[in-house]
């Protein structure tokens, strides 16, 4: 394993490709594979469509701020202490599109 940072730098990138991709091509029909599943966005096709354009939105723009932090962490820490931040940020960031999408849901439908 290498103490590169710049061998854990695309973790960020990576959940902004993903979060790109799923903005871009976003679940058309309610599916337990692909796209925000919880009970209340499986709810019916209207609360999915939202639930996935708002969650999609929100981990576009965490992800394109988690990527420029990671940068910039990765600079001013150590590989390990780096690391552990990172991790945390995305971890953060996903809690946080949950709780977002949940509570927009509850208020919008």
């Amino acid at each position: 394993m290498s103490n590169s940072p710049i061998s854990y730098l695309p973790t960020g990138p990576l959940m902004l490709l993903i979060s790109i991709l799923f903005y871009a091509f976003p679940p058309k029909a309610i599916n337990h594979v692909y796209g925000y599943r919880t009970k209340r966005s499986m709810k019916n096709q209207q609360t999915w469509d939202e639930a996935n354009r708002y969650a999609n939105k929100l981990m576009l723009w965490f992800f394109i701020a988690i990527t420029v932090i990671e940068g910039l962490i990765f600079l001013f820490v150590s590989y390990q202490t780096g690391l552990t931040i990172a991790s945390a940020l995305i971890v953060l960031a996903l809690i946080l599109v949950v709780m977002l999408t949940e509570c927009h849901l509850k208020k919008k439908l």
